[in-house]
């Protein structure tokens, strides 16, 4: 069963139940998009809307999409949502009257082969994995999902937590939560994080990667 609170009029609704999520699901929202996935590859979206002083979920679609179970989903501007199931599969959908398939691809092989953090960055989807590594995906003609990039273990066994675009030039930064610790980046806009690992800064305009770690609360710029 999934609940709201609304901080406002400070009430509980109960927004929608199923038993197939009973034992498992993963929740994700942005904005008034609502997504839950199931065990069996189920997908339940809507959107969150307050009706008569209730928060309620409405326009709801639920399709089941890949077999087996869906090990990480995201959601992005547009009505997409891009699932996560067996062996690395990847699956963007886009959320009309029903879920339509947009897209499809698969993940680098690797040990945990599923992503931990996703984000927008200009006409790109930038996917953390559990192992650590970052890549940028692309939708192509045919459907397709295409990698044009990867860099396989770039933030350790922890895999990546955390992906956000900091600043106008676009620059994804990432990083495993821990201890604290901050980062500044001496070429323009600053980025800061929370966590004991390495984080990294892409530039739009540029095709380099600037990384360093910086594990105490000494401020440094990136190399």
């Amino acid at each position: 069963e999934l609940v709201s609170y609304n901080t406002s009029l400070q009430t509980h609704s109960s927004l929608v139940k199923y038993s197939f999520l009973a034992s498992y699901s993963l929740l994700e929202v942005r904005l008034d998009r609502v997504v839950l996935c199931g065990l069996a590859g189920q997908v339940v979206t809507g959107k969150l809307e307050c009706r008569e002083g209730r928060d309620k979920l409405v326009d709801i679609v639920t399709e089941q999409v890949v077999e087996g179970k869906i090990f990480a989903c995201a959601v992005f501007s547009g009505n997409k949502v891009l699932v996560n199931g067996s062996q690395g599969s990847l699956v963007m959908l886009e959320v009309q009257d029903k879920m339509v398939v947009v897209g499809k691809g698969e993940l680098p092989d690797m040990k945990q082969r599923w992503f931990t953090a996703a984000c927008e960055w200009g006409q790109l989807w930038v996917l953390g994995d559990r192992c650590g590594g970052l890549h940028m995906v692309t939708l192509e003609t045919e459907e397709h999902l295409v990698i044009k990039q990867s860099m396989p273990k770039l933030h350790g066994r922890m895999g990546v937590r955390d992906l956000r675009v900091v600043g106008t030039t676009g620059w994804p930064a990432s990083g495993w939560c821990g201890r604290s610790w901050s980062a500044s980046c001496g070429m323009g806009p600053g980025c800061s994080s929370a966590g004991k690992s390495i984080s990294s800064c892409w530039n739009l305009n540029s095709p380099h990667i600037h990384t360093q770690a910086c594990c105490s609360s000494d401020r440094a710029p990136w190399s």
